[in-house]
């Protein structure tokens, strides 16, 4: 039976992989589940693996891309079961594996293939082995070579698929898929609901007002609902007249309709504020170009909510104005992308108040976007590019070839894609390549053209609607990088990529243009074609998302290569094939993060994605790491002994801007950015707050930090939650570098006057200020703001240092010898931490710690340590006494000579014991450790 550990899909292909021939019958075949299978045919094939296959044309379910598919292996035959009438059904489901060694098998159940059928739909399947006590094998087994030979059944061949097609499209003229319910789609009564996202948002923007804040910035990715959020938040909260902003007509008609759709309002109540039609109503749409020229005749007071779509765009001197110019109850910021602003911060343009941060990751997690299939395939036509690469004219040599469009037209044919249409995207190297692809495409009767920079809007405008016509004939766009973020394509189907990875974050934006969700069509097909090359490792990074706020983690991008991502989303499929797992493997162990050269790699990489998408000159800015989804952790960046602050970085990598030049020639301003910089990733979050204000206000005190994130999180702090705030000032006193600062006696700190005087000017004061925005919008992407109202501060499966719990859990001062400790005894509770791979440590040191299944856990305590020892009794009777313990693990000390942090698995309770001098305990997890996570810790 389906279960979250073990898929039907998993099953499927161990049994294929171990068989010697196989027979499958099923009542439909979709190409969404036929597709999952791919890279496993590919396998048999080679190997000569026979197999039989009987489906239906019952209720045209089965797809004709999928019977195409079938036809591409000559080692499996096919029969179509054709019913004869209405009544004449078809709900046979099973999977036979005929083994030499007489092990046969079989799976008996409700599962066709498709997507949900094979990996998240509510499924019930028995698989059996061939055994004498019964006869479930021997009986399906006759049961299908009566199938094979009866007289409903016809073979499958390319004329029956062709006319199979042209029946299904003359039937009903559309796609035969139909597309799921979600939270936004009309409701019966004809009233719209929120989705998950809006009912969020909609929830901060109230507490938000509540707590005072008149401005707020929705970040969500394409295909959310922002502008559906913008309309419930008018209704929300009541507005009376409402503002919405945008610089492109089309915006403004599609957000028109949307309001009306939400207030069901007549006519009257809408109009347009655009070139010479200028009306004001209850519910106006303007341009904010005829509206920038008329500010000064509309009262500031006029409209009490207003709404700014493209909010990245906020920094252009017009729309500061306006900003300036109305003063509304609120003011909502709409963006996908809030990486493509120049210096301007607009996070201080809406109060630092993020009222929603939906990004890709979680977007299709909650299922607001169509998910897509990936292909990783090897590229055997281009077998090296790490020399060449650099080189974009040798490059394209190398990949200009028609061995290569035959594998990219091969694998087309193979994987297929969702809907009856194709509407494609190709993501090429430059010009040149963009330009032969289109042209070797039409070539082949697929109907393409090639857009660069060089377009014009309006063509670019054209090609795209024409693209998003399935009526038209054209069916595919090659481009280089005009596409990567700002254009939405929700007919998109299949996406072509056709260079090697060189950013995570230009991959993400390149597959995020397809994933819009679309009456036409289930899944959007991702194939990347895949040579060996240095930075091959970043696909599977992109793709896991940036679930980690810190830096990549190898362990668990190997694990999530080896278990095949099967603990993602299960709405998506990503399929390494075997070569391309062990090539990404292998650069994954040869590649070294923390070195110079690497690290000035990866800045500049991230960096030049910084002024594509800015349209500027502009160097790397601190809050671009938490403005650009799959932006370069700092941390990574900072891990190795090389670099200590990212100003540092940028001196070396000839990329500095005039402050971090200055900061970079005093040691006394490198030593405090490296200070700063050490509390990064954030878990002492009122540390870094702390230090932060005291360098940009000169002072620091209870109130100063108590209010600023009150205000920026919309939150009241309980006053036993002041312990720790004070805890955190006290400890700047413990900073070499804040010596001959001073506390007074109620508490504040204030500043040195040699050290103020270094970071007086006005660039030190925004840069600090960016510096307080890094930190409120990074613990809030990680944590949430909810974490500071918790009694428990530590999270489930978050990484922590030593020091990092100690402080978390109330020790005003950590004393560093306490690193040399695997168990620490404070507050009435025992924190053990454990290394699961023990390295060059000295015997007495080799304690014997493993995973005994998902909720128990083998731990062994220090040498000296037995059940009538006064530390061994209270492990075994901890609860009667009230002791907590809490578990930490990690599953080696360090990668690549960094230390890593431990991993907080929670609350732990004594099972039982053995032995003396060490103790052998068996603890029970409070919560069983997640599968994804075990399978990282345990492989």
């Amino acid at each position: 039976m389906y279960n979250e550990a073990e898929q039907l899909l998993d099953v499927l292909k161990k049994e294929l992989l171990t068989c010697d021939s196989f027979d499958i019958v099923v009542s439909f075949i979709r190409t969404s589940g036929l597709s999952l299978l791919v890279s496993t045919l590919d396998q048999l094939q080679q190997a000569g693996i026979k197999g039989r296959i009987i489906t239906t044309t019952y209720l045209n379910i089965t797809e004709p891309s999928a019977m195409e598919t079938l036809l591409q292996y000559p080692n499996i035959e096919t029969k179509i079961y054709q019913p004869q009438s209405s009544v004449d059904s078809f709900h046979a489901k099973s999977y036979i594996f005929y083994r030499k060694n007489d092990v046969d098998s079989i799976i008996l159940g409700s599962s066709n293939i498709s997507k949900a059928a094979l990996k998240n739909g509510e499924e019930w399947n028995l698989r059996t082995y061939e055994k004498k006590s019964d006869s479930v094998v021997e009986t399906g087994q006759l049961r299908f070579e009566h199938l094979w030979r009866h007289d409903n059944i016809v073979c499958l061949d390319e004329a029956y698929v062709m006319g199979y097609k042209e029946y299904c499209q003359i039937k009903d003229g559309k796609s035969t898929y139909r597309a799921s319910f979600n939270n936004s789609q009309t409701l019966g009564s004809g009233e719209l609901r929120p989705n998950s996202m809006q009912d969020e948002a909609l929830s901060n923007i109230q507490k938000s007002m509540d707590n005072g804040h008149t401005r707020g910035l929705a970040i969500a990715a394409t295909g959310t609902g922002k502008t559906y959020l913008a309309a419930f938040a008018a209704k929300d909260i009541g507005a009376s007249s409402v503002l919405f902003v945008a610089h492109r007509i089309e915006l403004l008609k599609s957000a028109h309709r949307t309001f009306r759709q939400v207030f069901e309002d007549g006519s009257e109540s809408f109009s347009y504020y655009v070139g010479g039609k200028k009306e004001l109503a209850k519910f106006t749409f303007a341009s904010m170009r005829t509206l920038a020229k008329d500010l000064e005749t509309i009262s500031k007071e006029h409209f009490d909510f207003v709404i700014i779509d493209e909010f990245h765009r906020a920094a252009a001197p017009q729309y500061e104005r306006l900003i300036a110019h109305f003063h509304p109850r609120f003011l909502l910021g709409l963006t996908a992308t809030p990486e493509r602003t120049d210096k301007v911060n607009i996070y201080d343009l809406v109060e630092n108040n993020v009222v929603s941060n939906i990004r890709l990751e979680e977007a299709l997690e909650k299922e607001l976007l169509a998910p897509f299939h990936y292909f990783g395939i090897s590229d055997n036509t281009v077998l090296e590019l790490n020399e060449i690469s650099r080189d974009e004219h040798e490059l394209v040599k190398k990949l200009n070839t028609n061995r290569r469009i035959e594998l990219i037209l091969k694998n087309m044919k193979k994987y297929q894609y969702s809907g009856d249409t194709l509407h494609g995207l190709g993501f090429c190297v430059n010009k040149e390549h963009a330009k032969f692809m289109s042209e070797q495409f039409n070539s082949e009767g697929i109907k393409s053209i090639c857009l660069t920079g060089d377009d014009q809007g309006d063509r670019r405008f054209e090609m795209i609607e024409r693209l998003r016509n399935p009526n038209d004939e054209l069916q595919f766009i090659f481009t280089v990088d005009i596409f990567n973020e700002g254009v939405d394509i929700p007919e998109l189907n299949l996406i072509l990529f056709l260079r090697p990875t060189e950013s995570a974050i230009v991959f993400t934006q390149q597959l995020g243009r397809g994933l819009r969700k679309s009456p036409n069509k289930e899944y959007v097909t991702v194939l990347d074609f895949v040579a060996n090359h240095r930075k091959s490792y970043l696909i599977p990074v992109a793709l896991m998302g940036n679930r980690e706020r810190g830096y990549i983690d190898k362990n668990k991008v190997r694990y999530m290569i080896q278990s095949n991502f099967k603990d993602l989303n299960a709405n998506l499929h990503i399929d390494l094939s075997p070569i391309v797992k062990e090539e990404i493997l292998q650069t994954l162990d040869i590649t070294k993060f923390n070195t110079a050269d690497n690290i000035k790699s990866i800045f500049k990489d991230f960096d030049k994605v910084v002024k594509e998408s800015t349209g500027s000159n502009r160097t790397v800015q601190i809050l671009d790491f938490v403005k650009f989804e799959n932006a370069p952790e700092i941390k990574q960046l900072l891990s190795g002994t090389v670099y200590k602050n990212i100003h540092t970085i940028k001196q070396r990598t000839e990329l500095a801007d005039s402050i971090d030049s200055a900061i970079f020639k005093s040691s006394v301003l490198t030593k405090l950015f490296d200070s700063i910089s050490s509390l990064i990733p954030i878990r002492k979050f009122y540390d870094y707050i702390a230090l932060v204000i005291l360098l940009k206000e000169n002072e620091v005190s209870l109130e100063l930090v108590q209010n600023y994130v009150e205000y920026v999180y919309s939150i009241k702090i309980a006053e036993k939650e002041q312990a720790s705030i004070r805890f955190a000032i006290n400890r700047l006193m413990d900073n070499k570098l804040l010596k001959r600062s001073f506390q007074d006696d109620n508490g504040t700190i204030h500043l040195d006057q040699e050290l103020s005087s270094m970071i007086m000017a006005d660039e030190f004061k925004e840069l600090l200020n960016d510096y307080l925005d890094y930190g409120v919008h990074s613990y809030e992407k990680e944590f949430s703001q909810k974490t500071l109202l918790l009694d428990e501060k530590l999270q489930l499966y978050k990484k922590y240092k030593k020091e990092d719990v100690a402080i978390l859990e109330g020790v005003d001062k950590y004393q560093s010898a306490m690193d040399q400790e695997g168990v620490h005894f404070y507050n009435n509770c025992f924190y053990l931490y454990v290394n699961l791979n023990k390295e060059k440590v000295e015997a007495h040191l080799e304690y014997n710690d493993y995973f005994i299944d998902k909720s128990q856990f083998h731990w062994q305590s220090q040498n000296n340590t037995s059940e009538t020892s006064p530390r061994g009794e209270q492990f075994i009777n901890h609860q009667t006494l009230g002791i907590k313990v809490k578990l930490f693990v990690r599953k080696k000390a360090k990668e690549d000579g960094v230390t890593e942090p431990f991993i907080y698995l929670g609350g732990v309770d004594f099972v039982s014991s053995n032995g003396n001098k060490p103790m052998n305990v068996i603890w029970r997890f409070h919560q069983p450790v997640p599968q994804q996570l075990y399978g990282e810790l345990t492989y």
